[in-house]
């Protein structure tokens, strides 16, 4: 059989659409940007692991420096920023934020949530295993 030119014509816009959808879809995929910097005047004490991105974690911890500055008295933040130093490898300022985050549980000014307060002790009993024994106990 012989393609009429309204066949062929109809065939190459289908293709060509197919084209731009993958070219589109393919811009959209690598020319994603970071993320914007967290705005101080709009933060929640549940953006610190927003938008993380492995490659980028340094960026990410310092987000989550501007939320635990926003709010000091909450144990949420300094509980997520424990998993980005974990994650970029920094366990001395990890443990500092848990036991941080402990001491603001312990001292009843946050308002607690059940499942918080179990990671944070779970997590600050992980820092303890981790950390060396002292000369003295040697």
């Amino acid at each position: 059989m012989i393609a009429t030119t309204i066949e062929i014509r109809s065939a190459v816009i289908r293709s060509l659409r197919l084209l731009v959808i993958a070219l589109v879809g393919a811009c959209l995929g690598a020319c994603r940007t970071s993320p914007p910097p967290l705005d101080p005047n709009r933060l929640s004490r549940d953006d610190c692991l927003k938008d993380v991105r492995v490659d980028a974690l340094e960026k990410a911890v310092q987000a989550c420096d501007q939320v635990v500055a926003q709010f000091p008295q909450d144990p949420q933040p300094l509980n997520d920023r424990f998993v980005l130093h974990s994650l970029n490898e920094d366990p001395k300022a990890a443990c500092r934020d848990i036991d941080q985050a402990a001491a603001l549980l312990d001292s009843g000014e946050a308002d607690g949530d059940p499942q918080l307060g179990i990671d944070i002790r779970v997590r600050q009993e992980s820092c303890r295993e981790r950390a060396p024994l002292p000369q003295s106990l040697r």
